[in-house]
C-alpha cells in the first residue's frame, strides 16, 4: 500500500472480540474429537449440546447459544471433531501466533504456511470457519454489540465507518477513496490484504481489513497473492503493508522525460536502493499496478489539470495586479513552492503523481516555455480584461 494507516480502526476492540469468539469455536474442535469426548462417534445432535456445554463452562453461554444458531458452522465443527487430535494439533497453536500479526512481520512468514501435511484436512475446514467468519457475519448480519462489548452491531459498515474523518484518499492508489464519488455517501470497499481464500487465518483481522477504493479492490488488486515468488516477495521483510510497512516514506515518485524518445513518464524509485526495497518495489507495483495506472493517468493529461488549478489558485494576487507579466523566472519559482508544499499528500487525490508532475516542469524548460508559460500569459491577460479597476471588482 502506499499510504500509511497510521492507527487501526477504532472498532479494532471489537474485531479482537471477534476473533476471539471464532477461537473459541475453533479450540472446541481442534482439542477435542470422538476419544476426549467419551463417544463412539459424533453425532449431529450430539455436537450442538456438547459445544453449548463448553460455552457455559468457558463462561461465554450467550456467544454460545449465538453460535449455536448456525447451522454451517456445526457442520463445520462436526466435521473438525470427526479428525483424530494426532491429525489437527499444530492448527490451534499457528492460528494464535498468526492473531499477532505485527510478530508475523517479524519474523517474517505466517506460521499457517508451517503446519505439517498430516493437519492439511482439518486446516482446510478451519478456513472454510473462518471466512465464514467474514463472509456471513461480517459482511452480512453482523455481530450482537452484546457479545463484543459495543451497543451496535459489528459489521462491514461498521469498520468501514470507523475510518471517516481520518482517510481522505484511497491508501493504495492516492486517488478517490469513497467507491461512489459522485453521491454524498462514504462508502469504500474492504480489502483484505492478504487475501482471505488464501490466508484464512486473518480474515477477520484488524490489521488486514483495508479500505480502498473500488477499481484497487475489484479490479486490479483482487485476490492475488502477497507471496507469489514470481514478483519476489517470499517473506514479509519483501513486502509494504499499510500498517507496518507503510511505502510511502520509502518511495519516491517521479516524472521524467524518457531519454528515447522524449515521452513524460511516471517512474517509481525506492528512497534507499538496496535489495530490499528494490524488491518490495517490485511487489507494490505487482499487487497495485500503480506505475502503469499513473502513467495512463499522465498521458491523459489529469495531472496537467490539477497542477494547473494549482497554479490559477497560487497565482491569483499576481494575475489581477495591472502591471504584472508572467516570465520563465517568475513562473520556475512558483512551481518550486507549489512542488515542495506537502500539505496536500494524502489528503487531496492524485496528489503524490501532481505534486511529482509541478516538479518535473519546474525543472524542465522545454515544458515550461513551450506550454505553460504561454498559458500563464494568456490567463493573466484574461484576468486582466476581467478585472475593473474603477471599483476594485471583477466584470
Amino acid at each position: 500500500m502506499l499510504h500509511p494507516l497510521t492507527n487501526p480502526p477504532t472498532c479494532t476492540p471489537q474485531l479482537q472480540k471477534l476473533n476471539e469468539i471464532a477461537r473459541l469455536l475453533l479450540a472446541f474442535g481442534l482439542e477435542n474429537d470422538a476419544t476426549t469426548l467419551g463417544l463412539a462417534a459424533i453425532k449431529a445432535g450430539n455436537v450442538k449440546r456438547l459445544f453449548a456445554a463448553y460455552c457455559k463452562q468457558q463462561g461465554k453461554e450467550e456467544t454460545g447459544k449465538w453460535l449455536c444458531n448456525k447451522p454451517k458452522l456445526l457442520t463445520y465443527l462436526r466435521a473438525l471433531l470427526d479428525i483424530p487430535l494426532c491429525n489437527k494439533d499444530q492448527i490451534l497453536p499457528a492460528f494464535d501466533a498468526d492473531q499477532q500479526l505485527e510478530n508475523c512481520f517479524s519474523s517474517g512468514q505466517f506460521n499457517f504456511l508451517n503446519i505439517p501435511v498430516g493437519n492439511q484436512a482439518a486446516l482446510e475446514i478451519v478456513g472454510e470457519i473462518m471466512r465464514y467468519f467474514y463472509k456471513e457475519v461480517l459482511r452480512n448480519a453482523g455481530v450482537p454489540g452484546n457479545l463484543i462489548g459495543k451497543p451496535d452491531i459489528l459489521n462491514r459498515p461498521y469498520v468501514v465507518q470507523s475510518y471517516r474523518g481520518n482517510l481522505k484518499v484511497c491508501p493504495g492508489c492516492d486517488g478517490e477513496i469513497n467507491a461512489h464519488p459522485e453521491e454524498v455517501r462514504y462508502d469504500p470497499d474492504l480489502d483484505h490484504f492478504f487475501p482471505e481464500s488464501k490466508y484464512p487465518f486473518v480474515a477477520i483481522h484488524p490489521l488486514n481489513l483495508v479500505p480502498l477504493c473500488g477499481y484497487c479492490n475489484q479490479r486490479v488488486k483482487r485476490d492475488k497473492d502477497i507471496f507469489d515468488p514470481a514478483y519476489g516477495a517470499t517473506s514479509m521483510d519483501e513486502i509494504f503493508h499499510p500498517f507496518l510497512r507503510p511505502a510511502r516514506d520509502e518511495v519516491v515518485v517521479k516524472v521524467e522525460r524518457d531519454p528515447a524518445d522524449r515521452r513524460e513518464q511516471v517512474i517509481i524509485y525506492p528512497k534507499v536502493n538496496n535489495s530490499a526495497n528494490q524488491t518490495r518495489l517490485q511487489h507494490l507495483n505487482h499487487i497495485l499496478e500503480l506505475q502503469q495506472r499513473w502513467q495512463i493517468t499522465l498521458q491523459l493529461e489529469k495531472y496537467y489539470d490539477y497542477a494547473e488549478q494549482r497554479l490559477r489558485d497560487a497565482s491569483l494576487d499576481e494575475r489581477y495586479s495591472h502591471n504584472f507579466q508572467p516570465d520563465d523566472a517568475w513562473l520556475q519559482k512558483k512551481l518550486l513552492n507549489l512542488a515542495f508544499d506537502s500539505y496536500s499528500i494524502g489528503k487531496l487525490p492524485d496528489a503524490v503523481v501532481t505534486q511529482a508532475y509541478i516538479k518535473f516542469v519546474a525543472q524542465d524548460t522545454q515544458s515550461r516555455v513551450a506550454k505553460w508559460l504561454p498559458y500563464m500569459e494568456s490567463l493573466c491577460e484574461g484576468s486582466r480584461l476581467m478585472y475593473n479597476p474603477a471599483n476594485g471588482k471583477t466584470s
